[in-house]
Formats: structure tokens, sequence, C-alpha cells
């Protein structure tokens, strides 16, 4: 299946300001234009992730339920953009 190949990030048990700064850094092994799946496991983050998102300019697509490893999280799909000057 070609979602199960898209680059992730895993936030999941993180708290909100540790999860931002872990997709900040994550990003840069991603290129502009990729797709990108973010697992977060709480609200809070999944909330911080979409603020973050609109901030820095990339692409939101969709947020599904999924459960891997056995955790219950919420995947965040999006395109990553160029960073805004």
């Amino acid at each position: 299946m070609p979602d199960r190949a898209l680059p992730n990030l895993d936030l999941r048990g993180l708290q909100p300001p540790e999860a931002r700064a872990r997709a900040f850094t994550g990003m840069f092994r991603i290129k502009p234009g990729q797709r990108v799946t973010i697992l977060a496991d709480s609200a809070s983050v999944e909330q911080e992730i979409m603020k973050w998102i609109g901030e820095i300019g990339h692409r939101f697509l969709k947020t599904t339920p999924v459960e891997r490893d056995g955790r219950a999280s919420r995947a965040i799909e999006l395109i990553k953009q160029d960073a805004r000057r």
C-alpha cells in the first residue's frame, strides 16, 4: 500500500512542546513536495501540530485514526512545502 511507504514522524507519547520541536527537526530529512505522516496519540499534540503546520506553511491533507504497534493514534498527512522566508 502506498500510505505505508510514506515517511513518518512518530510523536506518540510526547508533550506538545516536545512534539512540536521534534516535528520541526524531523522535517529536515523530508524533501519539499514529499508527503509525510505524523503520528500523534493525544488531542493536545494533534492541536499543536496542526497549529505548527499552519505557521510553517506545509500543506495539510487529512487526519485519520490509525492503530500501529497496538496503539491507537491519529495520522496527520501533509506535504512539506519550502520554508517561508
